[in-house]
């Protein structure tokens, strides 16, 4: 079984009004995407080409991409992916890109690759296979903490489970 927790995002509670997020589900067209003011994020809901253009020309301000069940192999190494195996509601496949107004250093800690501001962390969690759920969870909700420790992020603001065939083991 393969579990991950998808997007982590470390924030300050004074940076809360500077988080914005394009939850609609039409695509951005990519000559309506500005990048975000610096100390602030956005999300968008884009097409694959569309984002393949948005990484190509702002890498380092791409904090991570979410794939509702399809690839995106164009996406740097640097830059964390969560990889969520359920097939998108509608016809148009979109990505989901989160970037920041500031440069974004990226790093691996464990089974975790994350990306970082100052203000704000995007991590993608990758469990390998396993025997007990309940073990499992907790090495993984450790290493979250230890991270978020380790980078003196004070304040989880999500974290997304999804365990392919969770309820497996009963």
């Amino acid at each position: 079984m393969d579990a991950q927790i998808d997007s982590l995002s470390g924030i300050n509670p004074a940076m809360c009004p500077k988080l914005a997020v394009a939850a609609n589900a039409m695509a951005a067209p990519v000559s309506s995407i500005t990048l975000p003011e610096p100390g602030r994020i956005h999300a968008w809901y884009i097409e694959p080409e569309a984002a393949r253009h948005l990484l190509e020309t702002h890498p380092g301000q791409i904090l991570g991409v979410v794939c509702h069940g399809i690839d995106a192999p164009f996406v740097p190494a640097q830059i964390p992916v969560a990889r969520v195996e359920m097939p998108q509601l509608g016809s148009q496949p979109l990505l989901e890109i989160w970037a920041v107004g500031d440069h974004a250093r990226s790093g691996r800690s464990g089974n975790i690759h994350w990306a970082r501001t100052a203000d704000f962390l995007f991590g993608c969690y990758r469990q390998p296979p396993h025997e007990s759920l309940e073990s499992v969870t907790y090495q993984a909700y450790q290493e979250v903490f230890s991270l978020l420790q380790s980078e003196a992020v004070p304040n989880l603001l999500r974290v997304w489970n999804y365990f392919a065939a969770i309820n497996a083991d009963e």
